[in-house]
C-alpha cells in the first residue's frame, strides 16, 4: 500500500517492534522495497523499532532509489550497522 500512496506524506511507527524481537525481517523488507517507489512520503519514523544490520542495508539500498523523502529516523536502533545509516543519512541531506 505504501508504494501506491497519494496522499500520505509522514508515517510514524516509532517504538514497534517491526522485527518480532530480530525474528521477521519481511515487514522492513516491505517499507524498503515500497520506498523505491513511493513520490510522496517525505517524513518515516522508525525510531526504536528493534532494527538490525539487514534492516539498515535494506533501507539504506531502498533510499538509493527514493528521491521524495526527507526525513528517514532510525535512531534508537543500536543493532543497526553505522555504516548503512551513514548511507542513509548521507542521501537524505
Amino acid at each position: 500500500m505504501l508504494e501506491i500512496n497519494k496522499s500520505l506524506k509522514v508515517l510514524n511507527l516509532e517504538a514497534n517492534n517491526l522485527t518480532n524481537s530480530e525474528k521477521d525481517t519481511k515487514g522492513i523488507r516491505k517499507i524498503a522495497e515500497s520506498l523505491t517507489k513511493n513520490t510522496n512520503l517525505i517524513s518515516l519514523n522508525l525510531n526504536s523499532c528493534d532494527l538490525n544490520k539487514n534492516c539498515s542495508r535494506m533501507l539504506a539500498d531502498a533510499m538509493e532509489e527514493n528521491d521524495t523523502l526527507i526525513l528517514l529516523d532510525v535512531e534508537g536502533n543500536p543493532k543497526m550497522d553505522i555504516f548503512d545509516v551513514r548511507k542513509i543519512q548521507d542521501k537524505l541531506e
